[in-house]
C-alpha cells in the first residue's frame, strides 16, 4: 500500500496506522517525526531519504513492484497536496514470493542510508556507521540504541561492566532524579530543564542494561518497548480499543488488578 502524507501532518490517518500493523513499512524521511507512531504497529521499519520514495509515488499503482506486506509513506509538500488522494491507500501489485524481499523498490534505495530501527545495536558495532549523524536514524531512539551498542564495543570500562556492577549507578542516578522531582517547580523551565536531563540519565541505565542483555542474545531495548506495550495491552486495554472518554481512575485501577490476579 501506499500513502501519501503532507510534510507538516502531526499524526498518520487511520487507515494508514491500520495498514501498518503486522507489515514491514518504509517512511519518508520529512516524515521521520512519525516513526514513534508507527514503531509500536509496524514489523519492520525503515527510514528512506525523500529522493528515493519521490518516483514510487508519481508511478501508478500498477506499475509499482512493492511487496504486497509492505507499506510506503511517502511526504508531500504542503504546496503541491492534493485535495483528496493524501490519505487513500493504492493497492500495490504483489511480488512473486521469492522475490517480495528483492523488490525493485528495496535495489532501487539500496545506495542509500535506510535505518531499520531493530537493527540499531548492530549498525553501532559497526565502525563505519556513523552513529552521531540523525539523519542516518529512524528516531532518536534508535540512534541511542546504537550510540550505546559504540560505546560498549570500543570502550574497555564500558566492556567491564555487569549488571550488578552497575548498581551503584544506578542508585546514584535514580537518587538523582528523585531530588530533581522534589525540588521541581511548576512551569520553571530551568528546574524542568534539570529533570529532563536527569531522566536522561536514568535512560542510559537502562539502555546499558539493555545492550549488556542483548550481547548475551537475550532481550534488547526494543525488546523491553515491546514487553511494555504488551503489559499495558492486558493492564490497561482502554488504551488500545479506541476509548476517547476519560476513564475513571477506579476504574483503571480494578482493571488493572484484576490483570495482575490472571497473571
Amino acid at each position: 500500500m501506499l500513502f501519501t502524507i503532507a510534510e507538516d501532518e502531526t499524526t498518520l490517518p487511520i487507515a494508514c496506522l491500520e495498514a501498518c500493523l503486522g507489515r514491514s513499512v518504509i517512511l519518508d524521511q520529512r516524515l521521520s517525526r512519525l516513526a514513534p507512531l508507527v514503531t509500536p504497529l509496524a514489523d519492520n521499519l525503515v527510514i528512506s531519504p525523500s529522493a528515493a520514495l519521490t518516483p514510487l509515488a508519481a508511478a501508478p499503482a500498477t506499475e509499482s513492484a512493492v511487496a504486497a506486506d509492505t507499506v510506503i509513506i511517502c511526504g508531500e509538500s504542503t504546496g503541491t497536496r492534493a485535495s483528496t488522494a493524501n490519505n487513500t491507500p493504492q493497492q500495490a501489485v504483489a511480488a512473486s514470493p521469492s522475490s517480495s524481499r528483492g523488490s525493485t523498490f528495496q535495489q532501487q534505495v539500496s545506495h542509500h542510508m535506510v535505518c531499520d530501527y531493530r537493527d540499531a545495536a548492530t549498525a553501532g558495532e559497526d565502525p563505519s556507521c556513523e552513529v552521531g549523524d540523525p539523519q542516518h536514524w529512524c528516531c532518536p531512539a534508535a540512534q541511542a540504541v546504537a550510540v550505546m551498542a559504540r560505546a560498549h564495543t570500543i570502550g574497555g570500562w564500558e566492556q567491564q561492566q555487569t549488571h550488578r556492577s552497575l548498581i551503584p549507578y544506578l542508585q546514584e542516578e535514580t537518587g538523582e532524579l528523585i531530588a530533581a522531582i522534589t525540588q521541581l517547580v511548576e512551569q520553571d523551565p530551568a528546574t524542568e530543564q534539570d529533570l529532563a536531563g536527569e531522566l536522561a540519565d536514568l535512560l542510559l541505565q537502562v539502555l546499558f542494561h539493555a545492550e549488556i542483555t542483548r550481547r548475551r542474545g537475550e532481550a534488547n531495548f526494543f525488546t523491553l518497548c515491546e514487553l511494555f506495550i504488551e503489559k499495558l495491552r492486558t493492564r490497561a486495554p482502554y488504551l488500545f480499543d479506541g476509548t476517547s472518554h476519560r476513564v475513571d481512575p477506579d476504574i483503571q485501577d480494578a482493571i488493572w488488578q484484576e490483570a495482575k490476579q490472571r497473571r
